[in-house]
């Protein structure tokens, strides 16, 4: 996308520098000026839309059939904003992501800018996040877009509204609407160490009869603090998938602490 932009701004300067040939207008300003406005015009005039459109979502009505529209208009803006941000994903192990099919993906939790990283590492996966419910009443906007993402708001506190999310991310897998995605932690790991799993995020995948993925995530709390001035390279790594005839055989328990073994060796390796 930030290509695009730019082969569009490197035409708009050219067309801008022919007609003005005869002007007396020194090229080396022209050309310059040209590129940016165009470049950086296009950068906010998608941002504008995403936001106004953002602004828009009502969170008390189910998503529509404008979720899919939307998601496209997320990946799409990701692809601008990650290299606007001197930031570089690294992604590997993609390849074992199930094909075809309907997934858990599970992975450590760094930082509140994790959920974006996968949406643009994993793009062709449709992603629906279970998110913590305060993300509704103190990120509003992140509230909107997580809800035309088919995300899920889940009350760590609250053992019974918490089933009542896990049913719901199990028939969003079902319905084949998304795949869905959650930070078994819990909680953002302040120090980076892996935290103890709440194995009951697992029971999405046993009503769902999906696989469960395995993934880690590195060095995505670098990048609030680097952003613009130093490159900050984030890493998304799929480290194995529990196929879903293992999954019906396991206690969640088990898969935790299988899922827990293969994230606590990547990350302390």
């Amino acid at each position: 996308m930030l290509l695009i932009y730019f082969l569009i701004s490197v035409l708009a300067a050219i067309i801008m520098a022919a007609f003005n040939l005869g002007a007396g207008i020194a090229l080396c300003w022209i050309i310059p000026v040209s590129f940016l406005s165009c470049f950086l015009g296009l950068v906010i005039l998608q941002g504008a839309v995403f936001v106004i459109t953002t602004l828009l979502i009502d969170v008390k009505k189910p998503p529509n059939k404008f979720s899919k529209i939307y998601r496209v208009m997320v990946n799409c803006l990701l692809k601008v904003l990650v290299p606007l941000l001197n930031a570089k994903v690294h992604v590997t192990g993609k390849e074992k992501l199930p094909k075809g099919e309907r997934f858990l993906l599970v992975s450590n939790h760094l930082h509140d800018i994790d959920p974006a990283v996968f949406f643009y590492a994993l793009p062709k996966a449709e992603l629906a996040f279970v998110g913590k419910k305060e993300i509704y009443q103190t990120m509003k906007f992140v509230a909107k877009a997580m809800h035309m993402l088919l995300g899920l708001p889940i009350d760590r506190e609250n053992n019974r509204n918490a089933v009542v999310t896990i049913n719901k991310a199990a028939q969003i897998i079902k319905e084949d609407k998304a795949s869905v995605a959650i930070f078994p932690e819990g909680y953002v790991s302040k120090t980076g160490e892996l935290l103890e799993f709440r194995n009951g995020a697992f029971k999405i995948a046993k009503k769902s009869e999906c696989a469960v993925v395995v993934a880690t995530l590195r060095n995505t709390k670098q990048l609030t603090k680097n952003m613009f001035f130093k490159r900050t390279n984030l890493f998304v790594d799929i480290l194995e998938v529990i196929p879903k005839n293992r999954v019906a055989e396991l206690s969640t328990q088990e898969i935790g602490e299988i899922a827990h073994t293969l994230m606590y060796n990547k990350i302390n390796n």
